[in-house]
């Protein structure tokens, strides 16, 4: 009994020096780990969303990045559909560079999406004068 009591004892701290170090060590990683299994409170829709997002091959940094609604250069036009769903418009700008554009809820100016053989390539914002006078009224 005394030696199953000392094993778990020695286990529990392996444990929380482990934790603690990669706490240390990186800051926010087993938020953000746990950002990925989380689904308490979510709706099924949602749920959908996040498992397709962890079934893609990339790295979990770039999953918990989609999760969270948010894009990195180099992204798919897939990956970006989920992270932000289907944008206002879409438009081209010239033979190769696809164009979408977003407007987002609290936000004055739509964002630009540009896309190069598949691959998010540039984001900026834009003034919806101009947005429109280029690719017409969403």
């Amino acid at each position: 009994m005394k030696q199953t009591f000392m094993t778990l004892l020695f286990v529990g701290l392996a444990l929380v020096v482990l934790v603690g170090g990669l706490m240390y060590l990186k800051p926010g990683l087993i938020e953000q780990q746990l950002q990925r299994f989380d689904t308490l409170g979510k709706s099924e829709v949602e749920q959908q969303r996040i498992n397709r997002i962890n079934s893609l091959p990339i790295s979990g940094e770039k999953k918990n990045i989609l999760i969270s609604r948010q894009i990195f250069l180099g992204a798919g036009r897939h990956m970006v559909v989920l992270a932000l769903g289907e944008p206002k418009f879409k438009g081209r700008k010239d033979n190769q560079t696809e164009v979408w554009g977003y407007h987002f809820e609290g936000e004055y100016r739509p964002t630009i999406l540009e896309f190069d053989q598949f691959k998010l390539t540039n984001a900026y914002k834009a003034s919806r004068v101009d947005v429109e006078a280029q690719y017409g009224s969403y």
